[in-house]
This record gives C-alpha cells, sequence and structure tokens, in this order.
C-alpha cells in the first residue's frame, strides 16, 4: 500500500490530468479510487489500482504514502472535502488544493500544505520528498 504519493478519490478528469502531469515529470503516483479503470497503464509513473480503499485499508493507505493528494471536485464547487479532515486526522501529509476554506482550517506550511498549479503542485512534491524532516 506504500507510496511517495497517492490519491484516493473517485475519477475526475481534471484529477487525472494532474496526477498525469506528475508521473510525465518522473514523480510515481498511486491511486485508489472508483471509476479508475480506463486509465490503467496509460502511463508507467501512473499506478492505477482501480478500488477504493475504506476504514482501515483508508487508514493504512495514508500512513503508508509521504504525501497525500487532496483535490476537489469541481462538479460540487467544493472548497474543501472530507479528505481536508481525514488525511490530517489519520497523522498523513496533506498536499491539497489552496482554497479560502483550506486556509482557514490549515496553517500553510505547518499543518498542511497547498498549492494552485500543476507547477506549484510539482515543485512542491519534489521539494517535499528530498526533505523528510519538512514534511
Amino acid at each position: 500500500m506504500g507510496a511517495d504519493v497517492s490519491f484516493v478519490g473517485t475519477f475526475e478528469k481534471d484529477r487525472y490530468q494532474k496526477m498525469l502531469f506528475l508521473a510525465k515529470n518522473n514523480i510515481k503516483v498511486r491511486v485508489w479510487g472508483n471509476n479508475w479503470q480506463k486509465y490503467q497503464n496509460k502511463h508507467p509513473n501512473l499506478l492505477v489500482e482501480s478500488r477504493p480503499v475504506i476504514n482501515d485499508d483508508f487508514i493504512r493507505v495514508i500512513n503508508a504514502t509521504r504525501i497525500n493528494l487532496n483535490f476537489l471536485r469541481r462538479a460540487n464547487r467544493d472548497k474543501h472535502t472530507s479528505r481536508s479532515l481525514e488525511i490530517p486526522a489519520c497523522q498523513g501529509f496533506m498536499l491539497a488544493e489552496r482554497t479560502d476554506e483550506h486556509l482557514q482550517l490549515f496553517e500553510e506550511g505547518k499543518e498542511a500544505e497547498f498549492f494552485d498549479s500543476q507547477e506549484e503542485l510539482l515543485s512542491k512534491i519534489q521539494s517535499y520528498l528530498k526533505n523528510d524532516n519538512k514534511r
């Protein structure tokens, strides 16, 4: 279940595009969730598990992952998700999309980390993978 970078959640095109961008930039990303089947084997750095993880398995994935991605759901106009609370509650390192609500819930750079663009996402992943103590 371990990974340097992972995402737990249902397929959405925007989420896939961000993770494919990471994969193309030599970041190995492991994905668990529903509706990912047709995206298996699209890139060697994108490992699609194509199954949800719940309960104790969810906690194990979060704890076995160095950087847990938290993407919002555009259709719901999310400013945070249940993962925004679940990842830190499981004592996982969360890298999430920056929103006003996320910034009200967490101190950036101390309690969680955030990004606005694919480039910032990539840069922060590269930095945090090199520095376990900072993470």
